[in-house]
């Protein structure tokens, strides 16, 4: 009972002795007050944009899979992909640079002022497609603005055109296929002309062992013409199968046409050589442009989208204010005085 009414008149004593407190606490607000004079705040300036991604060909992306070396399984993967890869873009060097080299045009402080430099100042803040965050630092309040504006129209100029890059490559992606479907039909073609040529040939030995007094039977005129009827309708065979020999026409009529069918199989065969050679030479400039595509996407999904939020200038602020380092340091005056009398209390 005794020392809980000791305790009550500690605490009466205590609270009454106002000035001392306040004392502490002024000396807290003394020490804030002067670390934020010889520990300066730095400035910070940010600008932000819109992220949009519709991932509905994320599995078919074989661009962004070619790229990531990884092959997509689900949605979630791509867009997670996408958002990590895009944050390593707005922070690459080749940004980095070309924001560099824009500030070095409008103020000569950025002169002496490396890349590295500048990607120390330069932070980006998301969670999530939707709104980014792009915030640069400085002492100088003037330089952060300059920097931030500087590197967000960069950043929205460069991804832009990997966006543009990465359509104009699902573009060239449809044209190779169209060209391995045609090269696939003309290689079908080509083996099914060789077959009918090689049977034809046959033909052709023979009839010209004939004696010239024979003719057909039925049956050998059915199986010398029916090679044509069944070859695919790709090429006119009209004009030969209305100049088949009758029947009653002796052999070397048969070797005439013969000869003639051959004639017409070589020049398919030639016609089907030269369409592959223009084909492979399109292919070629289609890969060839293609690759270059995918290179300058940066592997950003077509579907990708980035947009400007505002054109204001962003208001720099200092990351540490005046006013916070008082107030923190009034709290650890408090804090400290609280702590001498709670040490006095538990040694008495």
């Amino acid at each position: 009972m005794n020392e809980a009414i000791n305790l009550r008149e500690e605490a009466f004593r205590l609270t009454h002795r106002w000035p001392i407190v306040l004392v502490f606490c002024l000396v807290g607000v003394l020490i804030g007050w002067g670390l934020s004079i010889f520990w300066p705040s730095s400035y910070r300036a940010a600008k932000e944009v819109y992220i949009g991604l519709n991932a509905y060909r994320a599995l078919s992306d074989r661009n962004a899979a070619q790229i990531a070396n990884v092959q997509f399984n689900n949605l979630d993967d791509y867009k997670n992909w996408q958002m990590a890869n895009l944050n390593a873009i707005v922070k690459s060097e080749t940004i980095m640079d070309e924001t560099l080299r824009r500030l070095q045009s409008q103020d000569s402080y950025w002169q002496e002022v490396s890349q590295s430099d500048l990607s120390d100042m330069l932070r980006v803040y998301w969670r999530n497609a939707g709104k980014w965050r792009l915030v640069a630092e400085n002492r100088d309040p003037v330089r952060a603005v300059q920097a931030v504006t500087a590197w967000h129209e960069v950043v929205l100029e460069r991804v832009r055109t990997a966006i543009r890059q990465s359509q104009q490559v699902m573009i060239l992606d449809g044209d190779l296929q169209a060209i391995n479907a045609a090269q696939a039909g003309i290689t079908a073609r080509r083996a099914e002309i060789d077959t009918l040529r090689s049977e034809m040939q046959n033909w052709l030995e023979t009839a010209t062992q004939w004696p010239v007094d024979r003719t057909l039977s039925q049956d050998e005129r059915w199986r010398l013409q029916n090679p044509l009827e069944l070859t695919s309708p790709n090429f006119n065979w009209q004009p030969l199968l209305d100049a088949f020999p009758s029947s009653d026409v002796p052999a070397p009529s048969y070797v005439e046409w013969l000869n003639r069918v051959m004639v017409t199989l070589d020049n398919e065969i030639q016609s089907l050589q030269a369409q592959m050679t223009a084909l492979e030479a399109q292919k070629a400039l289609v890969v060839d442009q293609y690759q270059q595509a995918s290179q300058n996407s940066f592997g950003l999904s077509a579907n990708l989208q980035i947009e400007r939020i505002s054109d204001d200038l962003p208001q720099p602020y200092p990351i540490r204010p005046t006013g916070l380092l008082v107030f923190v340091g009034c709290l650890l005056g408090l804090l400290f005085w609280m702590m001498l009398k709670l040490t006095r209390l538990s040694l008495r």
